[in-house]
């Protein structure tokens, strides 16, 4: 098991083909890109979560920077912590 939480902005749309309510946007395709980037076992996170933990739980988590890794399909870099328990 491994994830990848990021959070950012999106959008909410009714998609026509699916006749479904979806989410779209340039945060959406990035959180997809994450999971690879996360080795098994381990939670991932990006800097806007990592920022938003931190004050949302202060003192409950900790995020360890782990490096700017390169996404997957050309889809440029980004900085990532490792998410731990305090």
């Amino acid at each position: 098991l491994r994830a990848a939480p990021h959070v950012g902005p999106i959008f909410e749309g009714y998609n026509p083909l699916t006749r479904k309510k979806e989410y779209f946007g340039t945060h959406v395709n990035k959180t997809a890109r994450l999971e690879p980037c996360t080795p098994v076992g381990s939670v991932y996170v990006t800097e806007p979560f990592a920022a938003l933990i931190s004050i949302e739980a202060a003192g409950v988590y900790r995020c360890e920077y782990v490096g700017n890794h390169p996404l997957p399909k050309n889809f440029g870099r980004i900085r990532m912590y490792h998410l731990g328990e305090n």
